[in-house]
């Protein structure tokens, strides 16, 4: 929390009180008394960073008597969900800029606590999609974290630029994918190779591939993995082989599948 205070002879102390957004009973939090260059900052834990918060400060006299209130000012609550074509965001706008609201920055957090920008969502707005065609190759494996950056615009009479972070927001995925019936592994670099193309790469992973009399001709744990088309001999031979597949989402559910693929040499 930051704030800017002028000088004001009455006040000995301030007071800093924080509340439900949208209305509830304040708490007082902290006392304070006058700030050096009449610049306060505070740190606060809520109970819950997934709601919305409001602060505010108030000067009081020797008698304890409010001399002032700050404007109040809201925190920025993400909330994040599957859905059959991505990941949906949704936030509340902060209360309390001056100028008002610039910019939206979104962010995925990687299991490092490491950021990467996404894209900037522009007010009245408050809502993104990130698709699963985006999500595709990134090594997500069926859990992803986002964070939302609140920048005031330009123009507050103070001189001032305010900025908030949400709390950061995440989800699971079921791992789903796409698998090709047919290949042709001919080094025009065009469907050269066979194997699953995975949304969001599963947990454990273990694919083999045989030919019609049973014997493997490939195998592999790892996803990004494909055949392509040789033998343990090295050799390609075209016609119908079979592959088995086995992988864990990140809800530990175990998924079976099995099916057909020709190889098409020309």
């Amino acid at each position: 929390l930051s704030f800017h205070i002028s000088s004001d002879g009455d006040s000995v102390q301030y007071l800093l009180y924080r509340s439900p957004a949208g209305g509830g009973e304040a708490t007082e939090l902290r006392q304070f008394s006058w700030p050096a260059g009449g610049h306060l900052e505070a740190v606060d834990t809520p109970p819950g960073t997934d709601r919305p918060w409001s602060y505010v400060l108030a000067s009081v006299n020797a008698c304890r008597s409010v001399q002032v209130y700050s404007n109040q000012a809201t925190t920025v609550a993400l909330k994040v969900s599957p859905r059959k074509e991505g990941v949906f965001l949704s936030w509340n706008p902060p209360h309390g800029y001056r100028a008002g609201t610039g910019e939206y920055a979104i962010y995925r957090v990687s299991g490092e606590g490491s950021y990467t920008y996404i894209a900037s969502v522009y007010p009245p707005d408050t809502t993104y999609v990130e698709s699963l065609d985006a999500l595709t190759g990134k090594g997500i494996k069926g859990h992803v974290c986002y964070v939302v950056r609140a920048e005031e615009a330009s123009g507050n009479p103070y001189g001032i630029r305010g900025v908030s972070w949400s709390n950061i927001a995440c989800t699971d995925f079921a791992a789903r994918y796409r698998m090709p019936n047919a290949f042709t592994p001919d080094g025009d670099g065009l469907n050269d190779e066979f194997g699953p193309v995975f949304d969001i790469l599963p947990g454990k992973y273990h694919l083999v591939i045989s030919d019609t009399g049973g014997r493997k001709v490939f195998e592999t744990t790892d996803p990004s993995v494909r055949w392509n088309g040789r033998d343990p001999a090295g050799a390609i031979r075209a016609g119908t082989y079979l592959w088995y597949m086995r992988y864990t989402d990140d809800t530990g559910k175990i998924m079976e599948e099995y099916g057909s693929l020709v190889l098409i040499l020309k």
